[in-house]
């Protein structure tokens, strides 16, 4: 793991230059992408979408895209349509400002309801979590571990400075504005930035097609964004964000009611885990989280064990007794007497899923993903085309 906070001894060791002093540097291919040597291949960098032969800029902006193996870059200029403008709304629906307390956020600037599209961005940066090294970079038996992470640092800091140059002078600026939380741990200012910035999007390296939950995977990507990154920490996360790819564009969405003037903020990590493990999560990020489920009693951390237990077994239960329903005895086939008796079970299943969901707002959160399918398949079934519609919606974007 890599190091955060004050570092005091993080720092190259005196002959760090005879061990990654000849780092291998990138070269610029014709069609102008980027490559540099690696132990295991190389590493690549292109932008998304390319620029035209005329110099001129896309209108929705650049993404500098870091990837490995032309098996993850296929996959992605091979997507239908790509690159596909970035569908966002014509009149914002936010601003960027003043956050007190907390620099700077951004904030509704009209009313919004649960599924609604708040806005899209081109992030900066599109890279891997991991670190991957250019060839040249070698340690010696007698570095220490600190010795060694200040080394990965710097040749990691001469990658990402080769895709923040390839940067437009106002990306370049916006970029370089956004938040470090990293100055203090051996990071570089351009590492630093994306270490404090960046989010998960669901691709990982390879052949596995972009929108799999790729989360337990090491070779996942992540992005960099302009107002993503100014986005502030909240437990009570009011928005959710997703990633489109044949745009190459993260989409941001209401997963709440929002007012007009509300500012808009999304979990660092995991809000559903206890107020310690929250705190310790957040520690990278150099503040402690206020909210009102971080200040609250031992009922609220009782309530989020329970939760996800109790959602659950209702989601399991709900799903074996549908597929046993299609695969023995379909709704089509039923008596009328035994259609009625389904149609109550539905609906009595409903209710249930709509308590817990009542249940999960009353604590500040969207109800979880599983329960939102089984509201959909459960109207679905009752026949409540409306309520179906608007599951569906937020199952899909979500």
């Amino acid at each position: 793991m890599l190091p955060h906070g004050k570092a005091a001894h993080i720092s190259l060791p005196p002959d760090w230059n005879q061990y990654i002093g000849d780092l291998a540097t990138f070269v610029t291919l014709e069609n102008g992408d980027a490559v540099v040597d690696a132990d295991f291949g190389r590493i690549s960098v292109t932008t998304v979408p390319p620029r035209s032969h005329a110099g001129t800029d896309d209108p929705d902006g650049h993404t500098e895209f870091l990837y490995i193996s032309e098996a993850t870059r296929n996959k992605v200029f091979n997507l239908p349509g790509f690159p596909q403008p970035v569908n966002t709304p014509k009149i914002p629906r936010y601003e960027v400002r003043e956050a007190p307390g907390k620099g700077r956020g951004v904030f509704a600037t009209c009313d919004m309801h649960p599924g609604d599209l708040i806005w899209a961005e081109r992030p900066f940066i599109v890279d891997l979590t991991v670190l991957v090294l250019q060839k040249g970079y070698r340690v010696g038996d007698h570095h220490t571990g600190h010795h060694r992470h200040a080394m990965q640092l710097y040749a990691s800091e001469r990658i990402m400075e080769t895709l923040v140059n390839r940067m437009t002078p106002e990306r370049k600026a916006e970029f370089m504005s956004l938040a470090n939380s990293h100055k203090e741990d051996g990071s570089g200012p351009c590492l630093g930035i994306t270490r404090t910035n960046q989010i998960g999007i669901r691709m990982v390296e390879g052949k596995a097609k972009p929108g799999i939950d790729s989360s337990a995977d090491p070779l996942q990507y992540v992005a960099t964004g302009y107002a993503l990154s100014l986005m502030n920490h909240s437990c009570i996360a009011n928005v959710q964000h997703t990633f489109h790819f044949a745009s190459f564009s993260a989409r941001v969405y209401a997963r709440a009611h929002i007012k007009k003037g509300d500012e808009l903020c999304f979990s660092y990590t995991n809000a559903r885990g206890l107020a310690e493990e929250r705190q310790k999560a957040l520690s990278p990020y150099g503040f402690r989280c206020t909210c009102r489920l971080c200040l609250a009693d031992e009922e609220i951390n009782t309530f989020w064990l329970s939760f996800g237990p109790r959602s659950y077994i209702l989601a399991q239960f709900v799903l074996t007794d549908l597929l046993k329903e299609d695969l023995h005895n379909p709704f089509h086939k039923k008596s009328p007497a035994q259609k009625k008796a389904r149609l109550e079970f539905y609906r009595d299943k409903i209710g249930k899923a709509e308590s817990l969901q009542r249940e999960s707002k009353i604590y500040g959160h969207a109800a979880p993903q599983h329960l939102l399918c089984i509201l959909h398949e459960l109207h679905k079934r009752a026949g409540n085309e409306v309520k179906r519609r608007r599951y569906a919606i937020l199952v899909s974007r979500w």
